[in-house]
């Protein structure tokens, strides 16, 4: 795999509501990876890459050649793909496998979105093109290959989503992505709507800044007998909320799960237990 620097990509920003939604819907899993898009051009020097939004790209990789041998058989002449690009299963926390492993020939990847595509005899742009015909098309493409995800499910109202959540998050998986048949894409906010599964716990404030809307808590250590039995982890509060606590304090922390360092993923201050204090 060849990785070089380039101009970062553009994705449609997903907001944290369903109340917009238009029912049915398609829900699909949110793998925990990085998205990128897939740029195809038949005649290009450099006829596909992968591009995310630090502007890494990615050439000269077998998953790339089984795309590009795709596209050649269908008469696609270009094309903009959405995708994900993971490591392993794609499962929560296997974005810091993808982080360690950037330049292997081992990243996985799925398809979920067409930004356009051009065949021979017509084309496609996803700003004015319904998302369930962007998937036909995709399905048309890529069917019965992995680089098209297998986890895809018509939804037809909140508690339908709310149960192909919870078994997202049975299976493993960080959450979902809910989408209307009938949108389009959009360069900037957009109404997909991104589902997170996350933990709240309680936690024992061992410092607050002075200076800064920060404090510290101690995290356990799973399975510790011996030495250290937690590590800090930083957590910004804001001087409203920051006022009010002290070490000794018992806190309430929302966060996406531990790192193998024994941190926290993503850590947000919910609320002082009130009683809590030593």
């Amino acid at each position: 795999m060849k990785i070089t620097k380039g101009t970062p990509a553009t994705f449609p920003e997903l907001r944290g509501s369903i109340a917009g939604l238009r029912w049915p819907c398609f829900a699909e899993i949110k793998y925990d990876g990085e998205a990128c898009l897939i740029g195809y051009h038949s005649t290009a020097l450099v006829p596909i890459f992968t591009s995310n939004k630090y502007g890494t790209m990615r050439q000269e990789w077998s998953k790339l050649d089984d795309i590009k041998a795709i596209l050649e058989d269908n008469d696609v002449e270009q094309a903009v793909f959405l995708a994900e690009l993971f490591y392993g299963g794609g499962k929560t926390g296997d974005l810091y496998k993808l982080l360690s492993h950037k330049d292997s020939d081992d990243l996985n990847m799925v398809i979920y979105d067409i930004g356009h595509i051009t065949f021979k005899d017509s084309k496609m742009q996803g700003e004015t093109t319904p998302l369930i015909t962007r998937k036909e098309i995709l399905g048309e493409l890529f069917n019965g290959t992995v680089i098209l995800t297998a986890h895809l499910k018509l939804v037809k109202n909140k508690d339908e989503v709310q149960d192909f959540f919870e078994q997202a998050v049975v299976d493993g998986y960080e959450g979902i992505v809910v989408k209307s048949l009938d949108g389009f894409i959009a360069h900037g906010p957009c109404a997909w709507v991104k589902i997170k599964h996350k933990d709240r716990t309680i936690y024992k404030v061992i410092t607050v800044s002075m200076t800064q809307e920060r404090i510290e808590i101690a995290v356990p250590i799973p399975g510790a007998t011996v030495g250290a039995k937690w590590i800090p982890c930083g957590v910004k509060v804001t001087n409203k909320h920051k006022k009010n606590l002290q070490p000794g304090d018992e806190v309430e922390i929302e966060h996406q799960g531990v790192l193998d360092s024994g941190s926290l993923r993503h850590p947000v201050y919910i609320r002082k237990i009130e009683g809590g204090k030593e």
